[in-house]
């Protein structure tokens, strides 16, 4: 993968340099050959049979760099790459996860850290309300129970009715079971 990546890096430059469309392709000499060996990291042993059998089956006729090149292992060579960076990134959101709920550990051992905490709750809840448009009622309901959910005039006043089964828990503004 990585001879196809530089093979592929070579072509690029090249093209960038002769951007017209007049200029001849780009040929893999022996000298091409051995540089891109060297730089994919092939140990020199392989290298030095590569360049033999290289020699003895292209000769004279050289081969074009844009034939030499395999879309598929490139396509499966970014994509692998892709899966490492999402790999890493998770790895540092976890380690991150970790530090947080150690954190907050320690917050709840030391009162003075929890009141901070509290108030940093505190203003972010008010920052994420103050984002929405100013409601005097919100509500927060699992999806199952929004068709349960009535507007009735009561006493000459618009109410909500949320019917509430004995084995369920409410919270109003962090009061549970209020009702």
């Amino acid at each position: 993968m990585e001879v196809q990546e530089n093979l592929n890096n070579m072509l690029d430059e090249y093209n960038s340099i002769y951007d017209d469309t007049d200029s001849e392709p780009i040929s893999l000499t022996k000298s091409d050959m051995q540089n891109l060996l060297i730089e994919s990291g092939i140990p020199e042993e392989i290298t030095a049979k590569i360049e033999k059998s290289y020699v003895e089956t292209f000769g004279d006729d050289l081969p074009l760099v844009e034939n030499l090149i395999d879309a598929k292992v490139l396509k499966a060579n970014e994509q692998i790459k892709k899966e490492k960076q999402l790999e890493k990134q998770v790895e540092i959101l976890q380690t991150r996860l970790e530090q947080v709920k150690k954190e907050v550990a320690v917050d709840n051992e030391n009162p003075a850290a929890t009141e901070d905490h509290d108030n940093l709750e505190s203003t972010t809840d008010n920052m994420i309300l103050d984002e929405e448009p100013e409601y005097d009622v919100i509500l927060q309901v699992k999806p199952e129970k929004i068709p349960q959910i009535k507007s009735q005039i009561i006493d000459g006043q618009k109410c909500i009715v949320i019917p509430i089964d004995e084995d369920e828990q409410t919270t109003v503004n962090g009061i549970n079971n209020l009702i």
